[in-house]
């Protein structure tokens, strides 16, 4: 056993000799590297930035909505139809008249648009039940994003805007694209309200055409002030 300790003595001091014996200017080399790391990590954060993100929900409508109109067929109630399923009207145009037979009294039920009628029958269900659809032409839409309150200041004039819509997959259409327009400076059910223009229309970043429609909903991104990687790492105001 003393031999064996002995000997461990012996390689023990051999070992701090080598160690000793490392030339100074791989320390140097050493330190000199790890601060030329630390110097090249440090600009790379301040100039690499990405922006906070804000969710929302979209919102695209065409800016003439269809007239829908129901009425039932209960008696002392009578419906006469003064237009026929595809028939095109103009705004003012007499959809059906409502005769209450009892007191005589007639009420004229007018489109409030110009388009295409679609006459559904026994709807939802009932029998008795009707409704007339009336189609305008779609040419022009607005797009408006839902917010919650939480964090609703970032918000501001020009930030941009990614849309995904609901019934078309982000992995196969993409996104629309656009920029916030105005916000509205008060909550409406519990959410601001802002407009947003599409900046290349409903042509989404895949390349697709969405065509326009009366309603679509989806979910939208808005891209808040940029920040750097330093600023997140430290918290402080590191911006370029």
């Amino acid at each position: 056993m003393p031999e064996q300790s002995s000997s461990f003595e012996l390689r023990s001091e051999e070992i701090q000799e080598i160690i000793g014996l490392v030339p100074h200017w791989i320390v140097r080399w050493g330190i000199t590297v790890l601060f030329s790391i630390l110097f090249v990590f440090i600009l790379t954060s301040y100039w690499v930035s990405y922006p906070d993100v804000a969710q929302a929900n979209a919102l695209i409508t065409t800016t003439i909505q269809p007239k829908k109109v129901s009425w039932m067929a209960t008696p002392p109630l009578e419906y006469k139809l003064t237009v026929v399923d595809s028939q095109i009207v103009k705004k003012g145009d007499t959809l059906f008249i409502e005769n209450n037979v009892q007191t005589n009294e007639k009420f004229y039920e007018v489109s409030t648009v110009a388009g295409r009628v679609i006459i559904l029958r026994a709807t939802d269900n009932n029998p008795n039940k009707s409704t007339i659809i009336v189609t305008p032409a779609m040419s022009s839409y607005r797009v408006q994003l839902s917010l919650p309150i939480k964090g609703v200041g970032q918000i501001k004039v020009g930030q941009r805007v990614q849309i995904k819509l609901d019934p078309y997959p982000v992995n196969e259409f993409g996104y629309l694209e656009g920029k916030i327009t105005a916000v509205v400076p008060y909550a409406i059910d519990n959410n601001y309200r802002a407009s947003v223009e599409l900046t290349n229309g409903m042509n989404t970043t895949n390349g697709k055409k969405i065509p326009l429609q009366y309603y679509l909903i989806g979910t939208a991104e808005v891209m808040l002030d940029e920040k750097s990687l330093l600023s997140r790492f430290t918290g402080g105001n590191f911006n370029r």
